[in-house]
């Protein structure tokens, strides 16, 4: 495994994307195993060192992978400590964010339940806190992911339509949307600055489903087809 080493080293500040999530911060993930790597790397060719002369090459020669190691990773780690710490700075938005998810799950339990995108209300920086991120939580409790705006912003740039969306809405694969409160299904792409969701499936969207309930981060919107819970909201209005 150490032979990966030195390719990982070359590659530390090789950081050619750039985007919303992305950044140097995620090669902070890499830094343990990187030093492990290197300290491990250090300890095997030392033992097969015999001479003093080799061996004082070899210190001056690991000094100096040291210093590109730091030289590398510290501007890395300087700068990366801004963004981890502004986005802790979230925290309680998250938790806020989690609880109305759980909340939305365990008070709906004979119905499917997703979340999707939408555009908050609540003032917070986009590139800090992005509620739909944690649309995996459902998804690990047996709900179904029919639409991941994160993927389908690539499958738009590619000129893909919406129609597989807009089927998935008015036949109400899923029961209850979690959806970020402000506006549903806004998604802008980076690629043009535009939304990813048509006009059309934004108005198949308001015809099948009704606004159950509203809360900080999240809206709770359900399908009208169950009569019954469609006859309730219009009745709490």
């Amino acid at each position: 495994m150490v032979h990966c080493y030195p390719r990982a080293i070359r590659n530390i500040g090789n950081v050619s994307r750039r985007g919303e999530w992305a950044g140097p911060h995620h090669l902070l993930l890499f830094l343990p195993s990187v030093v492990w790597g290197f300290v491990v790397l250090r300890r095997e060719v030392w033992a097969g060192l015999s001479d003093a002369r080799t061996r004082a090459r070899y210190e001056g020669f690991s000094l100096g992978l040291m210093a590109a190691l730091l030289l590398g990773y510290g501007p890395i780690v300087v700068t990366s400590w801004g963004t981890v710490l502004h986005r802790f700075a979230y925290a309680q938005f998250i938790l806020s964010a989690k609880a109305e998810i759980d909340s939305a799950l365990e008070d709906n339990r004979d119905l499917k339940v997703a979340v999707g995108p939408g555009r908050l209300s609540v003032n917070a920086d986009p590139a800090a806190f992005d509620p739909v991120m944690l649309r995996v939580i459902p998804v690990f409790r047996g709900h179904p992911l029919p639409l991941d705006s994160a993927v389908w912003i690539n499958f738009q740039a590619e000129g893909i339509g919406d129609d597989p969306i807009r089927r998935a809405i008015t036949e109400c694969r899923v029961d209850l949307w979690v959806l970020p409160a402000g506006a549903p299904f806004v998604t802008i792409s980076h690629y043009n600055g535009e939304d990813i969701f048509s006009p059309q499936m934004l108005a198949d969207f308001h015809a099948t489903y009704v606004k159950q309930r509203s809360g900080r981060i999240f809206d709770l919107w359900r399908c009208k087809r169950d009569g019954a819970a469609s006859r309730k909201i219009q009745e709490a209005r």
